[in-house]
């Protein structure tokens, strides 16, 4: 058993540097900041396996442990790309890279001891606590964002979103839920270790045989062993998730479990480069949602091109790529979501429908109706009556 738990983090970092291969070479899945950003993280935990099977034979202070404290950031990074999610990440990286500091004066000054952890002296205790401190405090700071990352997918409605979409907001999920729960075992299993040292009595008592040995020696079997298993198996499941979902492969797509070949895209020989297009739908995003142009009756596709400074071929290509739906289509989603609000609200009680429907942007009581059925599938009395 000894053997094979050895010989798992050799195997890991292999299937992991294959896959963040295969990874940053599909650019058609992802966009490329997505695409990076996971490609760093499996090439991160795949150098941190390799980095274990060297230290079998050669004890030494692990390169990528000084930032080890940042891999949940580096988790949350990539879903807020990848989701295109508004995550003020300010405080978050302000906190984590000030305790990368300490983290790293604490690693520096317990050099010494980290290279031999077996050889016990009562002079080492502080060392021995600090270590076991600041490595627990490290799953903390992991497991706080990616918990972090799972709220901010968790709150997506998945019913109005793109297939497209949908499909990453699942994969996310998958992969921020096993990453979680990595770093909680982790806790549960080192906490453990210090509470059955501390029930051992000895760090209260000063003898030689102090619990805080027992913490270094087992520390070592738990670290190489239990840990190493865990991300090992991470990487394990990351590969098999890989060949079943197209966040992955740009060739395939399951529907019902049946893997269907892609279709051949609409905008074939469009010019319309990946990062022109990300910034054309965030930026189209923050027009509806924070400027409210729809509310504009005579609104077009073309004064929308206009204030984007984009093509208005490109404006159309995206809202089609992302949403599924025509320009039109488009804006009076928008439309007929604030007139939802409006016909609930204690504070629009006095407004009729109609001055609601012209409120939100419609310039017709037909169209309003139209469009409100559409998205709903009913009337906006139907609608009230039932809210």
């Amino acid at each position: 058993m000894k053997e094979f738990i050895d010989f798992m983090p050799l195997v890991g970092s292999i299937v992991g540097f294959l896959l963040a291969a295969f990874v940053l070479l599909n650019a058609k899945t992802q966009s490329n900041k997505s695409r990076f950003l996971l490609t760093f993280i499996i090439l991160f935990i795949s150098y941190s396996l390799l980095e274990s099977y060297w230290a079998y034979t050669d004890p030494k202070l692990y390169y990528t442990y000084f930032i080890y404290n940042l891999v949940g950031l580096f988790y949350l990074l990539y879903v807020r790309n990848l989701l295109r999610l508004k995550i003020n990440l300010k405080w978050i990286v302000i906190v984590l890279c000030g305790y990368t500091l300490i983290h790293s004066a604490a690693l520096i000054w317990t050099y010494d001891l980290i290279l031999d952890l077996t050889n016990y002296k009562p002079e080492n205790d502080l060392k021995y606590l600090v270590l076991s401190i600041d490595y627990f405090v490290i799953l903390a700071c992991n497991l706080w964002t990616v918990i972090y990352a799972y709220k901010k997918i968790k709150d997506i409605p998945l019913e109005k979103v793109v297939p497209k979409e949908r499909i990453n907001i699942i994969w996310s999920k998958k992969i921020i839920r096993a990453a979680s729960a990595i770093y909680l075992l982790l806790m549960v299993g080192f906490f453990s270790l210090v509470i059955v040292s501390v029930l051992n009595g000895s760090w209260f008592t000063g003898d030689d045989d102090a619990s805080i040995f027992f913490v270094s020696t087992n520390f070592i079997l738990f670290y190489d062993g239990i840990e190493v298993l865990l991300t090992s198996s991470f990487i394990f499941t990351i590969g098999v998730w890989a060949i079943r979902i197209p966040v992955f492969s740009p060739y395939l797509e399951e529907i019902g479990g049946i893997a269907k070949p892609e279709p051949q895209k609409k905008y074939a020989r469009s010019t319309l480069k990946e990062d022109e297009s990300e910034y054309i739908w965030s930026s189209l995003k923050q027009l509806m949602e924070e400027e409210k142009v729809y509310r504009n009756p005579l609104l077009r596709l073309n004064d929308v091109a206009e204030k984007l400074n984009s093509p208005l071929p490109h404006v159309s290509q995206v809202i089609n790529e992302q949403q599924g739906l025509n320009f039109l289509d488009y804006v009076n989603q928008y439309r007929v979501e604030e007139a939802k609000q409006l016909l609930v609200s204690e504070e629009s009680k006095s407004l009729t429908i109609l001055a609601i429907a012209y409120e939100v942007g419609f310039n017709s009581k037909t169209a309003f109706y139209t469009s409100f059925k559409k998205v709903t599938n009913m009337t906006p009395s139907e609608y009230k009556k039932n809210a």
